[in-house]
């Protein structure tokens, strides 16, 4: 089969098509990704939070700065279960973390 130039260039018209609806689709979902995250980070910003959420966490030495940016996290982030008082204890299960869960958290 001979391939004619009018063919070639209506070959070529289809593949960069496909190229454009590629690389749209792939901007379309990286920007989906992007707006995820962003309510994802709305969701979980400490304003966000039930009271009841917020009071437990500041058991846990977490306050509004803390939580939002993520800095100077609390001594108890790094406590295995067996370092942590008993009020940080109910704080966590309140919060709905078992002790498998805590130990395992800093290998996730």
């Amino acid at each position: 089969m001979i391939i004619k130039n009018k063919d070639r260039n209506i070959i070529g018209i289809i593949g960069g098509l496909f190229l454009l609806k590629m690389a749209y689709d792939y901007s379309f979902q990286s920007v989906n990704r992007e707006i995820e995250n962003l309510e994802e980070e709305i969701r979980y910003s400490w304003d966000n939070l039930e009271l009841s959420i917020q009071k437990n966490l500041k058991t846990l030495g977490w306050n509004k700065k803390s939580w939002d940016t993520q800095k100077n996290v609390p001594n108890s982030e790094k406590k295995n279960w067996n370092q942590l008082n008993k009020n940080e204890k109910i704080a966590i299960r309140n919060l709905g973390i078992n002790q498998n869960y805590w130990n395992l958290k800093d290998n996730l």
